[in-house]
C-alpha cells in the first residue's frame, strides 16, 4: 500500500475499534471515513493478485537458478584448481 494512504487505512481501522461501542461510534467522523475508505478500496481494486503470484514464482525462479549457477561455478572452480579439468 503506498505510504499516502497508511494514515487513511489507519483511521478505518481506529474506526473499526469503536463499532462494538454505541457512545464511542459517535466521535467517528463519517465523513472524513467514508473518504478514507474511498481511497483505499480504489486502490485495493488497482492490485492484480495474478501478477503478484506470477512476480512471486519468477522471483522464486530466479534466485533458484543464480544459486545453482554459483554452484556450478563453484565445482567448476574446484575441479580446475585442484586440475581435475
Amino acid at each position: 500500500m503506498p505510504r499516502r494512504l497508511h494514515a487513511q487505512a489507519q483511521h478505518i481501522v481506529d474506526a473499526e475499534g469503536f463499532g462494538g461501542h454505541p457512545k464511542l461510534l459517535r466521535q467517528v467522523d463519517s465523513a472524513t471515513l467514508a473518504q478514507a475508505e474511498s481511497a483505499v478500496v480504489s486502490w485495493l481494486d488497482t492490485v492484480d493478485r495474478a501478477d503478484q503470484r506470477k512476480a512471486f514464482w519468477i522471483g522464486i525462479g530466479a534466485t533458484l537458478g543464480f544459486n545453482i549457477l554459483v554452484i556450478v561455478a563453484g565445482v567448476v572452480f574446484w575441479m580446475w584448481s585442484t586440475g581435475r579439468v
